[in-house]
């Protein structure tokens, strides 16, 4: 029998978009396209600017984001090479203002011991 509780959880979407956003290194990856000034950013620039999360949750991450339309996934050849860079869809521009939003409301009540690290945050 299905309670209550699975019943929300299965059928709201803020319940699963705030889970979705919040699986490990899944804000930090968003947040390195909003600092970001390029226009797409590469597997390998995430592994290097990231230090400490692993290739599978790079490619686990990035792979959900495009299935969740939130990043868009360009592959290209150069070389004879497939090359994978990924930038913002609409949805991912838009999500943009409520990361920012949390992040605001996070450093006003939050209780964190980085809140220096929030307020150097420059995106």
């Amino acid at each position: 029998m299905i309670t209550n509780g699975e019943l929300i959880k299965k059928n709201c979407l803020l319940y699963k978009n705030l889970d979705f956003l919040g699986k490990k290194w899944t804000i930090f990856i968003l947040l390195k396209f909003y600092e970001e000034k390029c226009d797409s950013i590469s597997y390998s620039m995430l592994k290097k600017d990231l230090p400490g999360i692993t290739s599978k949750i790079i490619s686990e991450r990035l792979n959900e984001l495009v299935k969740e339309n939130i990043l868009i996934n360009e592959k290209k050849i150069v070389n004879k090479v497939l090359n994978s860079n990924y930038k913002l869809s609409q949805s991912g521009e838009e999500l943009k203002d409520i990361v920012i939003a949390l992040r605001d409301w996070g450093k006003k009540y939050g209780n964190c011991e980085y809140k220096d690290a929030c307020s150097r945050c420059t995106f």
